[in-house]
């Protein structure tokens, strides 16, 4: 796999020789990037990756949420990086490996609030995932308190000052938050982080397989570990870090030496295994989980499950063997001998443009003898010491070979200039026949390839629905086709029967739209003859079709071009027609609407009543008011402030009021 990156990269072969050309042909890397484009738009073309097909009527809205569902997980874990990354390794390094998996991780994230407000505060104190808060409160510059309250006279004639209103305040919070979220994880795992049972003929029939990799220890601390044991086993190396394919993948990488002092982000060797063992002493070996840290492989975890995380992808198999042949296997001696060829071809080149010279030692100037300067001349001290060594140009017998060499390695791979999607119109040489045929054939073994991974795929979507069957323990609020959707995998059936339906389909994008759209025009026909309501085509097929030339053409907004194929006018007018169960619910609706406006109505008569007692109640406080006042006065000879009691007793009764 080491050689195979460096095949891929177009690196010297180390067998160079100096003044020699040194040119290296990259048959490798042309013929994969001519494939990838094309796997990557297979699967990834389309509006949706897969779809899951119902196998009965029952399934059908089932099938429905699981398509939208795991097309979105797809998304979120950038599927299309990790399967591009994969569908790589497996032409170029025999084998692509994915991982599914379940993850729990507990995460810790610290956030900084400037300028909340009181309510804007109170809904951040209730987070019940914020552990740590703290608040800075501080008065609003841009807003002035109001001004001071006049002062209030009491009943006993006293005079109260009353308390200035507070400013408006702002705050400013640090919240630490700390989630425990579980998602679907979907990530290209390198080649040399697997490990598998060598003698295995299949991923599913290896005794172990396994997954090592370096985590720092607060990766591991979130996974659940110790981090005070992690750190135990902290800074311990072994074969995994001086990786001959990790070098040649990254040599910069080497140049760097992780010393870093904090605790939590020193490395630790962690290798997941998947073993069948006899654990509990049956005489049946089951799968079981095993974990170890470290060189020394201690276990920190030992757990039975029900299938291991891994799939393998590999374009060429070979039977009874876990993994197959790659594009570099086909083209290695191709690109060896290509390179060697050519670099002959233009050594013969210099040599019939700069020719040797044959000079009489110690009677030409060798400086001048050496120069390659136009119109240069060469010092000599007799005539006849400097001659010319004319050697003729052989490279046009090599331009053979090399064709021959890239016929071959078309013969291979299928790959080729005609395949990459040069039209055959404009290739004048044979006629347009005779290049689609040759396209076809060179179709064909990319159509191989293709399925190939397709079955891999499948098998990944069925483990996706099976993980969030299993684990997902409480609804999910996603966002699809710019609405807010609910998914609740709790209410699913685990036992339905749905079919992958991975996006792979035979001949051109334009071949299949010609094809739709002649059967589009059928369509058309035959329910302009026989009505919407006929036996051979409704008008949901018609919707498919045009949805599907809408794909084709390259558009993923199929929604904003055509409605949803499983429009139903009947459903529609019944959902318009209320049940009698609906009807039902309405006149108890407005009967209970009729009784509350009854009891407002009748609240409303109270206050009227209670108001106009409160008047006549104060129209004689008012009457006792003036009397009292005038035989105080007469009595005692002296003025009393009958305005300040009478605010005093309106503003008594005013707070009451609001009370």
């Amino acid at each position: 796999r080491a050689e195979a990156t460096r095949y891929f990269r177009g690196e010297p072969f180390g067998d160079e020789e100096t003044g020699r050309s040194q040119v290296v042909t990259q048959d490798t890397r042309d013929s994969i990037m001519l494939m990838l484009p094309t796997l990557m738009r297979t699967f990834f073309g389309s509006e949706k990756a897969l779809e899951f097909m119902p196998t009965g009527p029952e399934d059908v809205q089932l099938a429905e949420q699981l398509t939208e569902y795991v097309n979105h997980i797809l998304k979120e874990n950038d599927c299309f990086n990790q399967f591009q990354a994969c569908f790589q390794d497996a032409l170029l390094k025999r084998c692509g490996i994915t991982k599914t998996v379940w993850e729990e991780l507990e995460d810790i994230k610290t956030y900084n609030y400037t300028g909340l407000g009181d309510q804007e505060l109170q809904v951040l104190l209730m987070d019940n995932n914020a552990e740590d808060v703290e608040v800075q409160s501080y008065p609003d510059p841009e807003l002035k308190p109001g001004p001071p309250p006049p002062p209030q006279i009491m009943p006993d004639g006293s005079i109260v000052q009353m308390e200035p209103p507070s400013p408006p305040q702002l705050h400013d919070a640090v919240v630490t938050r700390r989630t425990i979220d579980g998602r679907v994880r979907i990530v290209a795992v390198p080649p040399e982080e697997f490990l598998i049972d060598r003698t295995s003929r299949s991923l599913e029939e290896a005794n172990i397989v396994s997954h090592r990799r370096y985590l720092t220890v607060s990766e591991l601390s979130r996974m659940g570990y110790d981090p005070e044991e992690m750190e135990d086993y902290a800074g311990q190396s072994d074969e995994l870090a001086f990786n001959q394919e990790v070098y040649e993948r990254n040599p910069s990488a080497f140049l760097y030496y992780d010393n870093r002092t904090d605790e939590a982000m020193r490395k630790v060797l962690y290798i997941e295994n998947y073993v069948k063992v006899d654990f509990e002493g049956t005489g049946i070996a089951q799968l079981r989980r095993i974990c170890t840290v470290g060189s020394a492989y201690n276990i920190v975890m030992n757990e039975p499950v029900a299938e291991q995380p891994f799939q393998l992808f590999t374009p060429y198999p070979e039977a009874h063997r876990w993994r197959g042949q790659s594009v570099f296997d086909l083209t290695r001696d191709v690109q060896l001998i290509k390179s060697h060829v050519l670099r002959n071809q233009l050594d013969s080149l210099s040599l019939s443009i700069f020719p040797r010279l044959a000079v009489v030692d110690g009677q030409v100037n060798i400086d001048d003898a050496l120069s390659t300067e136009m119109g240069s001349i060469i010092r000599q001290r007799s005539p006849g010491a400097v001659q010319q060594l004319t050697l003729p140009y052989t490279g046009r017998d090599a331009s053979q070979i090399l064709g021959y060499m890239d016929e071959i390695k078309e013969s291979r791979t299928g790959m080729n200039r005609s395949s990459a999607g040069l039209n055959p119109e404009h290739m004048q040489s044979t006629t347009a026949v005779a290049i689609s045929a040759q396209i076809n054939a060179a179709q064909m073994q990319l159509d191989l390839v293709s399925r190939n991974f397709a079955e891999t795929m499948k098998k990944i979507f069925h483990r996706v629905q099976r993980l969030i069957m299993r684990h997902q323990d409480r609804p999910r609020m996603i966002r699809l086709s710019g609405q807010f959707v609910q998914m609740d995998p709790r209410s699913w059936n685990s036992n339905f029967d749905v079919e992958v339906n991975v996006a792979l389909g035979s001949g051109s994008d334009q071949e299949r739209m010609a094809t739709l759209t002649m059967f589009s025009q059928k369509q058309e026909e035959i329910l302009q003859k026989l009505g919407p309501n006929n036996p051979i085509v409704g008008v949901s097929q018609y919707m498919n079709t045009l949805r599907k030339i809408v794909e084709l053409s390259g558009f993923k907004d199929v929604q904003n071009y055509v409605g949803n194929p499983n429009y139903n006018p009947q459903k529609e007018k019944e959902a318009e027609e209320p049940s009698p169960e609906q009807v039902l619910a309405q006149v108890q609706a407005s009967q209970i609407q009729a009784q509350m406006q009854i009891e407002a109505a009748r609240l409303q008569q109270d206050r009227e009543e209670m108001i106009l007692k409160d008047d006549r109640e104060r129209d004689k406080m008012e009457a006792d008011m003036q009397i009292k006042v005038a035989e105080l006065e007469s009595k005692y000879n002296t003025s009393i402030d009958v305005a300040a009691i009478r605010a005093s007793i309106e503003r008594e009764r005013m707070r009451k009021t609001d009370a």
